[in-house]
């Protein structure tokens, strides 16, 4: 029985590290995509600036 509960256990834990694994994931791909559009952003400016001048 005990065996049988350490099992349990052990599923739950790793249910929780993958679980907490996948949030980091999707945060990173997040902040990623955010730093990628605000580069976006930048070099549009600059280049806009650089017409100009």
């Amino acid at each position: 029985m005990a065996d049988v509960i350490l099992f349990g256990a052990l599923l739950i834990s790793l249910g929780a590290w993958i679980g907490l694994g996948l949030v980091l994931y999707r945060e990173q791909q997040e902040e990623r995509r955010r730093f990628t559009e605000e580069w976006r952003k930048r070099n549009e400016r600059d280049e806009l600036n650089e017409r100009r001048n």
